[in-house]
């Protein structure tokens, strides 16, 4: 039985609130029909409108400190306009249209390091605005996430007498750009070496109605893939990807063995893992951490393979390190060089007897500052 280690070496480096009234949320109905009861509300007309937004930009070293805030690091404006169509009552005015705009399609709290910033991942915290119009102004302004009820002060006439429903209901067409435009902020939770990347597919949602304090469902998502570079760079092993082969070993060894032993027969390998920075202080303190899937068995001390009865325990001077959160530190030296050794070997996962055959493991290496 062999089993190939693969370390994939990446510098890639993955944030009380106010509180809320709540919303009555009416259930998605098909917009062409709206067969429904209800009123002053809007629905897409077809499907939900999606934005993707690609955002990419570099940070100095000075701002990449703890506490740092960046603001409008980021900003969109999509142009795309789109359809939502709105029930209501015959012959009643409607008068203006209510956004509301919440983080992933939640109107809970935030949760960032302060109200109205959303963790984004470890290292960075985001505070998003989008454009609404105004008519009585004659431009758009921007309104923090989460909003509610923020109106365009557009009148769309008075319901028409026609297209009725079951339930006398009539329908609204408005042709909107709302969620296309907008800007981003951004604060250093911890600094990160390299890059730090994130991707939400559903990182906004929008609501559109005539009534506060009633939402149909969503017209439009929004979905961000954010990538931050610093200039505090490290490579390990001149950028290359690093193969661990073990020693076969016989089925009835795991077996033998019993869970989480590794078996007889097994030859631990050592593996130097050498950093060459650049931007950074001299002696600068880091720690090394070793992410990937930890093994339902042995959450603590193994990685998961592809094969459910086999982990992988990566080992440093104090014993098994635990997937993710487990920390090697090290120190550059003044020609900003380091390194660090590690132990790698398979153990039994369950204590039953595995498949035969090979098996796999995929582990990232991640710096992070002291």
């Amino acid at each position: 039985m062999r089993k190939l280690f693969s370390i994939h070496i990446s510098t890639l480096l993955f944030a009380p609130s106010l509180l809320i009234a709540p919303f009555l949320m009416v259930p998605n109905t098909h917009a062409s029909g709206i067969d429904t009861a209800w009123y002053n509300i809007c629905f897409p007309d077809g499907a939900v409108t999606r934005y993707t937004l690609n955002l990419t930009g570099d940070i100095g070293s000075s701002f990449n400190k703890s506490g740092v805030e960046l603001p409008s690091k980021f900003s969109w404006n999509d142009g795309k306009t789109y359809k939502i169509v709105c029930a209501c009552i015959p012959g009643q005015s409607w008068d203006q249209t209510y956004y509301s705009t919440f983080y992933k399609g939640n109107n809970g709290p935030t949760t960032g390091h302060a109200p109205g910033w959303e963790k984004a991942n470890e290292y960075i915290d985001v505070r998003t605005f989008v454009a609404i119009w105004n008519q009585n102004t004659g431009v758009t302004s921007m309104h923090e996430v989460p909003f509610r009820n923020v109106s365009n002060y557009t009148s769309e006439g008075v319901c028409p007498n026609t297209e009725l429903n079951q339930f006398g209901r009539s329908r609204i067409r408005q042709t909107i750009t709302s969620g296309g435009t907008g800007r981003m902020d951004l604060y250093i939770r911890k600094p990160f070496v390299g890059r730090t990347t994130f991707s939400i597919p559903d990182f906004y949602t929008m609501f559109a109605n005539n009534e506060p304090h009633q939402n149909g469902p969503a017209i439009a998502t929004i979905g961000i893939s954010v990538d931050i570079t610093a200039p505090q760079s490290c490579e390990i092993n001149a950028g290359q990807s690093i193969s661990i082969p073990f020693n076969d070993i016989p089925q009835r060894n795991f077996v033998a063995a019993g869970k989480g032993v590794m078996p007889a027969g097994v030859v631990p390998q050592s593996k130097t893992l050498s950093l060459k920075c650049s931007n950074m202080d001299a002696y600068a303190n880091l720690d090394m951490r070793f992410i990937g899937t930890a093994d339902p068995n042995s959450t603590t001390d193994g990685f998961s393979t592809d094969n459910k009865d086999i982990a992988i325990a990566i080992e440093g001077p104090n014993g098994r390190l635990t997937p993710t959160t487990g920390k090697l530190p090290l120190q550059l030296d003044a020609n900003q060089n380091g390194s660090v050794t590690i132990k790698t070997y398979p153990f039994s996962s369950t204590g039953l007897a595995p498949a035969l055959g090979k098996y796999s493991s995929i582990v990232t290496v991640r710096l992070d500052f002291r």
